[in-house]
C-alpha cells in the first residue's frame, strides 16, 4: 500500500476495488479528518505501525494525496440494440496509445445490458504521458462478447485525445452502439501476415490488423509468447478473460454463483471479483437481485368488436398505462406498448417490467385504417389501490368514443370553449363511462359525475418522420432508448409490410406481397404459419423435381442431331434458361424467408441481392416466354413451308435470336429491380381453321403453347380479378395460381420432349446409349 501511495507513476485505475476480509483497517468519520487525505480516504492499519495512511483515488497520489497524476479520464456509455438477447455480456479493454508505446496504460470492464442499460455511464482513468506538441495519443476500445466459456471479438472505435501537451489533465466521452460489427477491410492500407485486416466505426477509415491464434505485432507477424488460458482470446499482447476468470493469463477461476440463488427461474452469471460480482437475470415477469419480486402485468382479451369479415386482426394495438397528476389533471404515461397484428379471441400479457403495481388507468387503443386519427379507446383497468396482476377484456361498455359521436353536429359546430360546456350530457343522458376530444380524455362516474384530465394524443403519433411510406400512419410506444426508435404502422388500404412498403394494389403481385406479411419476424422455421411450411415444402418439391426434368431436357436437346433446325437451338437455351430460372425461383423464396426472420446486419449483400434476384426473378421467365414464342413462330413456318423450309438458315437466325432475345429482355427489364409491380403476359399461338385440321398432324406444335396458356392464364386472370386482395382466401387462391404459372420453369420436358415423337426417341436413345456405357463400366470392374 505504500508503494502505491508514493509512486506516481503506478496506475491505480481500478476506482472499484474492494478491500479483503481479512483487512484491519478502519475508516475515520470524523469531521476534521475528514479533510486530512485530499481527495482520499483516512485508515488507521496496525499492520503499518499504527500510523495513519491515506488511500488515494486514482487520479492523485502523495502521502496526503496531495499531488495530481497526469491523466485521462473516460466517460463511456453503450448502447445496446433492443433485439439483442438480454443475457449477452460484453468486456470492454480500453488501451491508451502512443506513438512510441502502443499499450501505455489499459483498463477492462464488464458491460451488462440486462442491468445496466443505455444510461449507465462507466467512469474509470488512464494515466497518460506528457508529450509534445508533435505527438498525439489515441483511446483504443475493443468490445468483446463474453460468456463462462469462449471470447468473440466485436468491434472496435478510436478516439483522439485532444491537447495531450498542453493539460495535464484531460477528459474523452464516447458513445457506443454495438449494433454493428467491425468488418473486414477490403482495400487495406498495411499487410496483416497472420491476421485479417479489420475497420474500426469510429473512424470508419481506419484499418489494423485482428491477429490469429498465437500471432501478435502491428503486422502480425511475430509469434507470441503469452500463452493465454482456455476460452481466452489473445488481443494485442492483452489476455480477454471469459466469465468466471481472472489474472493477467486467465488461470485464475472463482465461481461467483456458486452460493447464490436466483429465484423464479433466473440464471446466474459470474461477472468480476473487482466490481459487480454477479447478476441474476430475469424472465421478464421477475425482478430484483434475485429475481424475487414480481412485476406488474395485466392480461387483455381482445374480443371481435367488428362484424366486416375482412378484418381478422387489429393491424396496431397499443396499451397506455396512465397515472393522474392531481394538481394540473394532467395524464402522464408511465409507459405505453405497442403491437401489431393481433389475431381477434387472442390473449394479451402486457407486463410493466420491474414495476411492482399497475398504473391507475389502463387504455387500449385499437388502430384499423388510416382514417381514424384516434383510434378506438378502451378503458380496461381503473384501480383504485395498489394492484399487481388485472385480467380484463374489451368491452363495448368500456368503449371511449370520440366526442362527435355522442354529441349533436350542432355542438360540434360551436367554438371550442362553448363545446366543453355540453360534455356532461353523454354522462347524464347516455349513461357513457369514458369518451374524449383532441385534448381531453373524460371520465363519468356512478352518479353521471364527470371528470376529465388532460390526455396527450400525440405522444404516440410519429407520422411526421416519414418511417411509414405510401400514407401509412406510425404510432410509437414509450422511447425508452436516445438511438434506437420503435414504431408500428398502420397501412393504407391495399398496402402492408413494416413500413407498409409493399402493395397488393395496381395489378402487381409477388412472392414479398403474397407471403411477406405471413412470416413471423425473429421466430424459428418451426413457428412459422402452416401455409408458409406447406409453400416450403411444395417449392423445394418443384425445384428438386424441375432440376431432374430440365436436365434430361438439356441431355436431349443436346444431341447434335437435334441441331440442323433452329427449333433444337432454341429448345436448348430455353432448357438451361427454364433451369436458371427454377434456381432464382427458389432462392428468392429462401431469400424473403431468411430476411423476414433474421435479420440481415450488411446492408449492401442484402441490397445486392435484393436487386440480382429480382431481376433474374424477371428476366429469366420472360426469355423463356420468347424462347417459348420463337419455338412457336418457326414450327408454323415449318408447317406452312413444308419442303421448301430452309434448315440452314433457321439455324443460323436461332443463334442471332437467341442472343437477341437474350440481351434486349434483359437491357428492356433493367428498370424492374427497382419496383415489385411485375406484370407476366402469356403468348398463344395458331390460327383457328389451321389447328383444327392440322391438330393430329402437328400435335407435338399444339400442345406445347396449349399448356403454357394453362399454367399462364390463371395467374393473368387473377391479376385483373383481384387488384385489391383484402381476404386471405384471395391470397390463397393467388399464391396457388402464382405457383402453378411457375411450373413453366420446371416443364419443358413434358411440354416439348415427351409430345414430340422425334424429341422422345433421342431421349429413349441417349438413356440406351447410357445404360450400355454404365454396363460396360460395370463390367470392366
Amino acid at each position: 500500500m505504500v508503494s502505491l501511495l508514493e509512486n506516481p507513476n503506478q496506475s491505480l485505475n481500478h476506482n472499484d476495488r474492494q478491500p479483503t476480509d481479512d483487512t484491519e483497517d478502519m475508516l475515520y468519520v470524523n469531521n476534521i479528518d475528514i479533510y486530512y487525505c485530499h481527495r482520499g480516504v483516512l485508515m488507521s492499519s496496525s499492520k503499518i505501525n499504527g500510523s495513519d495512511r491515506c488511500l488515494c483515488s486514482p487520479s492523485y497520489y502523495g502521502d496526503r494525496c496531495q499531488y495530481q497524476r497526469e491523466h485521462l479520464t473516460v466517460h463511456l456509455k453503450i448502447q445496446t440494440p433492443v433485439w439483442m438477447h438480454k443475457s449477452h455480456i460484453f468486456r470492454v479493454i480500453v488501451y491508451l496509445q502512443t506513438e512510441t508505446n502502443p499499450l501505455y496504460d489499459a483498463f477492462d470492464l464488464l458491460h451488462v445490458p440486462y442491468s445496466q442499460n443505455s444510461t449507465y455511464k462507466h467512469i474509470f482513468y488512464l494515466l497518460t504521458p506528457r508529450l509534445n506538441e508533435s505527438q498525439t495519443s489515441l483511446v483504443s476500445i475493443n468490445v468483446f462478447s463474453v460468456s463462462e466459456d469462449d471470447v468473440k471479438y466485436h468491434s472496435s472505435w478510436f478516439y483522439t485525445v485532444p491537447f495531450t501537451s498542453i493539460f495535464p489533465v484531460n477528459r474523452v466521452t464516447a458513445w457506443l452502439n454495438v449494433d454493428k460489427q467491425s468488418e473486414v477491410a477490403s482495400n487495406c492500407n498495411q499487410s496483416c501476415v497472420n491476421g485479417v485486416c479489420t475497420l474500426s466505426l469510429i473512424p470508419a477509415n481506419k484499418s489494423f490488423c485482428l491477429c490469429d491464434k498465437g500471432w501478435s505485432g502491428n503486422r502480425c507477424d511475430m509469434i507470441s509468447t503469452k500463452a493465454c488460458a482456455v476460452g481466452a482470446h489473445l488481443f494485442h499482447s492483452v489476455c480477454v478473460c471469459p466469465l468466471g476468470r481472472f489474472g493477467f493469463d486467465c488461470y485464475g477461476k472463482v465461481d461467483l454463483c456458486r452460493n447464490v440463488r436466483c429465484q423464479n427461474n433466473g440464471t446466474c452469471r459470474s461477472l468480476d471479483i473487482k466490481s459487480q460480482r454477479y447478476v441474476c437475470i430475469c424472465s421478464e415477469s421477475y425482478y430484483g437481485d434475485h429475481c424475487q419480486y414480481p412485476s406488474a402485468k395485466v392480461k387483455i382479451t381482445i374480443n371481435k368488436l367488428i362484424i366486416d369479415p375482412s378484418i381478422v386482426h387489429v393491424p396496431i394495438v397499443t396499451v397506455h398505462f396512465v397515472n393522474i397528476t392531481s394538481m394540473v389533471s394532467l395524464a402522464t404515461f408511465q409507459d405505453r406498448f405497442v403491437y401489431k397484428n393481433v389475431p381477434f379471441n387472442s390473449n394479451l400479457t402486457v407486463i410493466l417490467s420491474q414495476q411492482p403495481f399497475l398504473s391507475t388507468f389502463v387504455y387500449v387503443q385499437l388502430f384499423f385504417n388510416t382514417k381514424d386519427y384516434y383510434g378506438e379507446h378502451y378503458l380496461v383497468s381503473f384501480s383504485k389501490y395498489s394492484v399487481y396482476s388485472v385480467y380484463t377484456k374489451i368491452l363495448i361498455s368500456n368503449h371511449c368514443p370520440f366526442i362527435d359521436q355522442l354529441l349533436s353536429s350542432e355542438t360540434m359546430s360551436y367554438p371550442y370553449m362553448k363545446r366543453i360546456k355540453s360534455y356532461y350530457k353523454p354522462c347524464l343522458n347516455l349513461g357513457t363511462k369514458c369518451f374524449g376530444d383532441e385534448k381531453y380524455m373524460c371520465l363519468c362516474d356512478n352518479e353521471a359525475h364527470l371528470d376529465c384530465f388532460l390526455f396527450d394524443h400525440t405522444a404516440s403519433n410519429c407520422t411526421e418522420r416519414g418511417y411509414c411510406q405510401n400514407g401509412g400512419h406510425c404510432i410509437q410506444p414509450v422511447q425508452k432508448d436516445a438511438i434506437q426508435f420503435e414504431f408500428g404502422c398502420i397501412c393504407s388500404d391495399c398496402y402492408y409490410g413494416e413500413l407498409c412498403q409493399f402493395t397488393t394494389a395496381q395489378y402487381s403481385m409477388s412472392l414479398d406481397s403474397l407471403l411477406g406479411q405471413q412470416i413471423y419476424a425473429d421466430h424459428s422455421l418451426t413457428n412459422q404459419p402452416f401455409v408458409i411450411k406447406i409453400t416450403l415444402s411444395i417449392i423445394i418439391l418443384m425445384v428438386l423435381v424441375g432440376s431432374l426434368c430440365n436436365t434430361c431436357s438439356i441431355i436431349t436437346f443436346y444431341q447434335q442431331n437435334l441441331h440442323e433446325v433452329g427449333s433444337g437451338l432454341y429448345l436448348l437455351s430455353l432448357s438451361v434458361v427454364s433451369e436458371l430460372g427454377l434456381v432464382v425461383f427458389g432462392a428468392r423464396f429462401f431469400y424473403l424467408l431468411i430476411t423476414q426472420i433474421t435479420q440481415v446486419n450488411n446492408r449492401y449483400i442484402a441490397y445486392g441481392s435484393c436487386v440480382a434476384l429480382e431481376f433474374l426473378s424477371s428476366v429469366l421467365p420472360s426469355i423463356v416466354d420468347w424462347l417459348t414464342a420463337c419455338v412457336a413462330i418457326e414450327r408454323s413456318f415449318t408447317a406452312v413451308k413444308g419442303v421448301e423450309f430452309n434448315k440452314k438458315l433457321s439455324k443460323k437466325l436461332a443463334k442471332y435470336i437467341t442472343a437477341g432475345v437474350i440481351l434486349i429482355v434483359s437491357v428492356s427489364s433493367l428498370h424492374e429491380p427497382l419496383s415489385v409491380q411485375l406484370i407476366d403476359d402469356p403468348r398463344t399461338n395458331g390460327h383457328a381453321c389451321v389447328l383444327k385440321e392440322q391438330v393430329f398432324a402437328y400435335k407435338p406444335f399444339v400442345i406445347s403453347p396449349i399448356i403454357i396458356v394453362i399454367l399462364e392464364l390463371p395467374r393473368l386472370v387473377l391479376s385483373f380479378a383481384f387488384a385489391c386482395i383484402r381476404f386471405q382466401w384471395q391470397k390463397y387462391l393467388y399464391l396457388t395460381s402464382y405457383l402453378v404459372s411457375t411450373l413453366t420453369l420446371l416443364s419443358s420436358l413434358l411440354i416439348f420432349v415427351l409430345p414430340s415423337p422425334s424429341y422422345r426417341k433421342e431421349l429413349k436413345g441417349f438413356g440406351k446409349r447410357s445404360l450400355k456405357r454404365l454396363n460396360g463400366l460395370c463390367g470392366r470392374r
